[in-house]
């Protein structure tokens, strides 16, 4: 993951002090994070999130899929 690769979005005071977007380019996807101690807090929760995501694509994809009945 290079960070070349992800555009921030910040917005505050909303039900949390900080509300953080990453989207990631290379996948077309957006993970959203809040903290409320601190900007770089919620930038930190949206990295974990995205090396889980990449490290595990294929578990990844299957959760977000939903069982057709």
């Amino acid at each position: 993951m290079k960070m070349e690769d992800i555009e921030w979005q910040v917005e505050r005071g909303k039900p949390y002090a900080y509300h953080v977007s990453c989207y990631y380019k290379p996948k077309d996807m957006t993970i959203m994070q809040v903290s409320d101690a601190s900007i770089s807090q919620a930038k930190n929760y949206c990295l974990k999130e995205l090396s889980w995501r990449l490290k595990h694509w294929k578990e990844y994809i299957k959760s977000t899929m939903r069982d057709l009945d």
